[in-house]
C-alpha cells in the first residue's frame, strides 16, 4: 500500500508538472522542429532526386513520414517500429542510386575536377581488386578457364556502315591498333555470349572499330574518344544510317574509357572487350582456343610498346582527363604489364 501511494504520489506530480503553463507550448514547439529538422534534410535529398533523374515521388512519401513521425511526440505511436525501416531503406536506396548516377555522369565528362575524381574513386579501387583477385585465382588454378566456346563469325557485318568504318579505321589506325580493334570486337562480342545478352553486330563492330581512332586524330583540348564519336556520326549520317543508331555507337565510344562501368549494354561490353584485350581483365571467362585463335587472326605484336607510349601522350596532352585518371588512380599501364595474354 505504502508503495503504491509513493507511485500515486509521483504520477500526480508529473501531471501537475505537465499542467503548469507554458510546458504543452514547450513540447509543441520542441515536436515542430524535430519536424522542420526532417523536412530540410528530405528537401536536400528532394533536390538530389531531381538532379539525378532519380524523380520525388519516394522522396516525397519520406518527407510525410518524417514529418509525421516528429509531429507524433515521444508519447504518439504514429510509425513507431513501422517507419523507420521504411525510412532507412529508403535512404539506402536514394544513395545507392544517386552514388551510381554521379558516377556515370563523373566518368562521362572530358576533363575531371577533384570532386570528379573522389565521386570515381570507389568504382575504380573495386575494380582493380577484382582485376588482382582474378588474376590471383587464374595463376593459382582457384579458377579454371572454360574448355570450349563458340567463336562468333569473324565477318564484316553486312551493311555499307560497317564497311565505310573499316575503310576509315584504317585509314587513321596503325597496324597494331587496328589489330587491337578487331581483338576488342571479337571479344567484346564472347563475354556477350557468356553473360546471355544480346548485342547488335553492327553496332559492336561500328564501336570496336572507331573507339581508339582519336589517339592519331585527336581534337585540341578535347578527350581523345570524341574523334570516334563524331566519325561514327559522320559516316551513319553520310550514308542514311537512323541517327539513334548512331548515337547507340558515339556513346559507347565515348563512355568506353569511364571508371565507371556503362549502364548501356554497347558501351559496357565495348569497355569489356576492350579491358580484356589491354589488361587481361575476365580472361578466366575466356577460353583458351577463343584466345588463340583470336591472336592467330590478329596478332599482337607490338601492341603493348605503342598503347604504352600513346598514352602517356594522351595523358600529358590532357592532365585532368580521363586517360590520365585511368592511368594514376587507374594503373592502366601496370595492368598492362600484368597482362597474361
Amino acid at each position: 500500500m505504502e508503495a503504491h501511494g509513493v507511485c500515486n504520489l509521483a504520477r500526480s506530480a508529473r501531471h501537475q508538472h505537465d499542467a503548469q503553463p507554458g510546458h504543452a507550448d514547450q513540447c509543441l514547439k520542441d515536436r515542430r522542429h524535430r519536424a522542420r529538422h526532417h523536412i530540410i534534410g528530405v528537401s536536400y535529398l528532394q533536390r538530389i532526386a531531381r538532379q539525378s533523374d532519380l524523380g520525388t515521388s519516394c522522396a516525397s512519401s519520406f518527407a510525410n513520414t518524417s514529418a509525421d513521425h516528429a509531429m507524433a511526440g515521444p508519447s504518439g505511436n504514429s510509425g513507431k517500429g513501422r517507419r523507420w525501416p521504411e525510412t532507412i531503406a529508403f535512404v539506402r536506396r536514394l544513395t545507392e542510386g544517386v552514388l551510381m548516377t554521379w558516377a556515370e555522369k563523373a566518368g562521362a565528362k572530358e576533363q575531371l575536377s577533384v570532386g570528379d575524381k573522389l565521386v570515381l574513386l570507389k568504382p575504380t579501387v573495386c575494380r582493380q581488386v577484382a582485376y588482382v583477385g582474378g588474376l590471383i585465382a587464374l595463376k593459382t588454378r582457384m579458377r579454371r578457364r572454360p574448355q570450349h566456346q563458340t567463336l562468333p563469325q569473324v565477318r564484316l557485318p553486312p551493311g555499307r556502315w560497317a564497311a565505310e568504318v573499316l575503310a576509315t579505321a584504317e585509314q587513321f589506325l596503325s597496324p597494331e591498333f587496328l589489330n587491337h580493334s578487331m581483338r576488342t570486337w571479337c571479344f567484346a562480342t564472347v563475354l556477350g555470349q557468356i553473360d546471355g545478352e544480346s548485342i547488335d553486330p553492327e553496332l559492336m563492330f561500328v564501336a570496336a572499330a572507331l573507339h581508339d581512332v582519336g589517339l592519331f586524330q585527336p581534337i585540341d583540348g578535347r578527350c581523345f574518344t570524341v574523334t570516334g564519336a563524331r566519325v561514327a556520326l559522320s559516316t551513319a549520317a553520310s550514308l542514311g544510317v537512323p541517327e539513334e543508331r548512331a548515337e547507340l555507337a558515339a556513346r559507347a565510344i565515348s563512355m568506353h574509357i569511364s571508371p565507371a562501368v556503362p549502364s548501356e549494354i554497347l558501351g559496357r561490353y565495348l569497355q569489356a572487350g576492350s579491358l580484356l584485350d589491354v589488361t587481361g581483365n575476365r580472361v578466366w571467362d575466356v577460353s583458351a582456343d577463343t584466345v588463340v585463335a583470336t591472336h592467330v587472326r590478329w596478332s599482337r605484336t607490338g601492341f603493348a610498346a605503342e598503347v604504352r607510349a600513346l598514352w602517356k601522350k594522351e595523358s600529358a596532352r590532357l592532365p585532368h582527363g580521363r586517360a590520365s585518371y585511368a592511368r594514376c588512380p587507374g594503373c592502366l599501364l601496370l595492368a598492362l604489364r600484368l597482362n597474361p595474354l
